[in-house]
């Protein structure tokens, strides 16, 4: 096996994504049997998570799924029909929590604790959703950029707005424009996936372990609340791991 396949197999170890069986005969995702395309968009999850990069052939695919690279057409219709499918297989469940979120009554200060940690668990999770979000709206067909503003981009941006208003209205936040949370929430729970070199510049190691990232998600979550919240004496603390990791999926 090649060093980059056992080292995007580290990589990939903790991580609760959907597990790739490279046994062609099994043809398995969650261990569970399933079509073609599954196995495709496993096999292109399991690559761009190994690569610092979106540059992933037909060819890759193929023979990391061990199916025809013509079954990639069939299904997906080009390069960019595939990262779209992949945004939507990677953020149904994420979105679906986070919707069942902004029904709970709790205060918006902790709504928002576990929509921070959510996102970072995403990315954590999928650390190539936000560059494929970024590639297809700024790159795609117009077509394409819409579909994926409307099912991913927007319904973040109107749910963080929702804590917010929600928030404010309760006299717990500070005024805040929805738009500059928005970038900067995103960009903070995103970076730390993005910069694989500044990391090992930075904090000495090749990657995010599960440690290192719930240190990170404290840290973010900390920052954003002081910055929100108008009492700054209230501690601010996650929720246990289990407890955290159960909240967001």
């Amino acid at each position: 096996m090649k060093q980059s396949t056992k080292k995007g197999s580290r990589l990939l170890a903790g991580r609760n994504s959907p597990s790739f069986s490279l046994d062609r005969r099994a043809q398995t995702v969650d261990g569970r049997k399933t079509d073609s395309a599954e196995i495709l968009l496993a096999a292109a999850s399991e690559l761009l998570i190994e690569r610092p990069t979106l540059q992933i052939s037909f060819s890759d695919i193929a023979a990391r799924s061990g199916l025809n690279s013509a079954l990639i057409k069939y299904y997906f219709g080009n390069k960019e029909g595939l990262f779209v499918a992949l945004i939507k297989r990677d953020g149904r469940r994420p979105l679906e929590q986070m919707r069942k979120l902004l029904t709970w009554d709790i205060p918006a200060d902790e709504k928002m604790k576990i929509h921070i940690s959510g996102i970072i668990s995403t990315f954590w999770r999928y650390p190539y959703l936000n560059r494929l979000l970024h590639h297809i709206v700024a790159t795609g067909e117009s077509k394409s950029a819409a579909e994926v503003a409307d099912f991913y981009v927007r319904p973040v941006f109107e749910a963080q707005a929702a804590i917010l208003k929600e928030g404010i209205e309760n006299g717990i936040f500070v005024d805040i424009d929805p738009s500059l949370f928005y970038f900067s929430v995103i960009g903070a729970s995103d970076q730390i996936f993005y910069s694989t070199f500044a990391l090992r510049i930075v904090a000495h190691q090749d990657g995010v372990t599960d440690e290192f990232r719930y240190k990170y998600t404290e840290f973010v979550v900390e920052m954003i609340l002081r910055l929100l919240r108008k009492d700054h004496s209230q501690s601010v603390s996650l929720p246990a791991r289990p407890v955290l990791e159960s909240l967001n999926g």
